[in-house]
Protein backbone atom coordinates (compact mmCIF):
# COMPACT_ATOMS: atom_id res chain seq x y z
CA UNK A 1 0.00 0.00 0.00
CA UNK A 2 1.34 3.48 -0.85
CA UNK A 3 2.61 5.92 1.97
CA UNK A 4 1.23 9.38 2.41
CA UNK A 5 4.29 11.96 2.51
CA UNK A 6 2.86 15.34 2.88
CA UNK A 7 5.66 17.94 1.65
CA UNK A 8 5.18 22.10 2.03
CA UNK A 9 1.46 21.41 1.08
CA UNK A 10 1.75 18.21 -1.84
CA UNK A 11 0.44 14.73 -1.56
CA UNK A 12 3.55 12.73 -2.59
CA UNK A 13 2.93 8.79 -2.93
CA UNK A 14 5.47 6.08 -2.75
CA UNK A 15 5.44 4.75 -6.00
CA UNK A 16 6.30 0.94 -4.81
CA UNK A 17 3.91 -1.18 -4.71
CA UNK A 18 3.63 -4.73 -3.91
CA UNK A 19 4.05 -8.21 -5.84
CA UNK A 20 2.62 -11.68 -5.81
CA UNK A 21 4.45 -12.29 -8.80
CA UNK A 22 7.08 -15.71 -8.33
CA UNK A 23 10.76 -15.25 -9.40
CA UNK A 24 11.32 -17.23 -12.29
CA UNK A 25 14.62 -19.44 -12.92
CA UNK A 26 16.78 -18.57 -15.93
CA UNK A 27 18.70 -21.20 -17.98
CA UNK A 28 21.90 -21.22 -18.69
CA UNK A 29 21.79 -19.80 -22.17
CA UNK A 30 24.22 -20.97 -25.07
CA UNK A 31 27.88 -20.28 -25.68
CA UNK A 32 27.86 -19.38 -29.46
CA UNK A 33 25.25 -18.43 -32.11
CA UNK A 34 27.39 -20.39 -34.65
CA UNK A 35 24.80 -22.93 -35.81
CA UNK A 36 21.60 -21.98 -34.28
CA UNK A 37 18.12 -21.02 -35.14
CA UNK A 38 17.81 -17.54 -33.18
CA UNK A 39 13.81 -16.14 -32.86
CA UNK A 40 13.45 -12.35 -32.94
CA UNK A 41 10.32 -11.25 -31.14
CA UNK A 42 8.76 -7.81 -32.64
CA UNK A 43 7.13 -6.40 -29.77
CA UNK A 44 5.03 -4.13 -32.21
CA UNK A 45 5.97 -0.55 -30.92
CA UNK A 46 7.42 2.04 -33.66
CA UNK A 47 10.88 1.43 -34.45
CA UNK A 48 11.01 -2.41 -33.06
CA UNK A 49 11.21 -4.12 -36.47
CA UNK A 50 14.59 -1.57 -37.12
CA UNK A 51 15.97 -2.70 -34.03
CA UNK A 52 15.22 -6.66 -34.77
CA UNK A 53 17.25 -6.24 -38.08
CA UNK A 54 19.86 -4.19 -36.95
CA UNK A 55 20.32 -7.34 -34.60
CA UNK A 56 20.15 -9.65 -37.39
CA UNK A 57 22.63 -7.96 -39.73
CA UNK A 58 24.88 -6.85 -36.26
CA UNK A 59 24.93 -10.92 -35.26
CA UNK A 60 24.94 -12.44 -39.17
CA UNK A 61 28.22 -10.34 -39.40
CA UNK A 62 29.85 -12.22 -36.51
CA UNK A 63 28.47 -15.56 -36.18
CA UNK A 64 26.98 -18.28 -38.70
CA UNK A 65 23.37 -18.42 -37.46
CA UNK A 66 21.28 -21.34 -39.24
CA UNK A 67 18.47 -19.74 -39.80
CA UNK A 68 16.59 -16.44 -38.12
CA UNK A 69 12.51 -16.78 -37.03
CA UNK A 70 11.20 -13.44 -37.21
CA UNK A 71 7.54 -12.94 -35.66
CA UNK A 72 5.46 -9.86 -34.88
CA UNK A 73 3.71 -9.39 -32.12
CA UNK A 74 -0.89 -8.29 -33.01
CA UNK A 75 -0.42 -5.93 -30.32
CA UNK A 76 2.60 -3.99 -28.67
CA UNK A 77 0.34 -3.49 -25.35
CA UNK A 78 -0.54 -6.94 -24.75
CA UNK A 79 1.50 -10.53 -24.54
CA UNK A 80 2.50 -12.43 -27.12
CA UNK A 81 0.27 -15.43 -28.05
CA UNK A 82 1.03 -18.32 -26.52
CA UNK A 83 1.04 -20.41 -30.07
CA UNK A 84 3.66 -17.50 -30.74
CA UNK A 85 5.87 -18.18 -28.20
CA UNK A 86 5.18 -22.00 -28.04
CA UNK A 87 6.63 -21.83 -31.66
CA UNK A 88 9.72 -19.95 -30.76
CA UNK A 89 10.73 -22.12 -27.96
CA UNK A 90 9.95 -25.16 -29.85
CA UNK A 91 12.23 -24.21 -33.42
CA UNK A 92 14.28 -21.69 -31.94
CA UNK A 93 17.69 -22.34 -29.53
CA UNK A 94 17.76 -18.94 -28.49
CA UNK A 95 15.39 -15.63 -29.12
CA UNK A 96 15.87 -11.82 -29.26
CA UNK A 97 12.94 -9.68 -28.22
CA UNK A 98 12.96 -5.90 -29.42
CA UNK A 99 11.10 -3.30 -26.89
CA UNK A 100 11.04 0.20 -28.95
CA UNK A 101 8.59 3.30 -28.95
Amino acid sequence: MAEKVVVKYKTVLDPLGETTAEPIELNDGIETLDGKVIGLLDNAKPNADETVNAFREFLSQRYNVKEWVYRKKPLAGNVAPEEMLSELAEKCDAVITAHCD
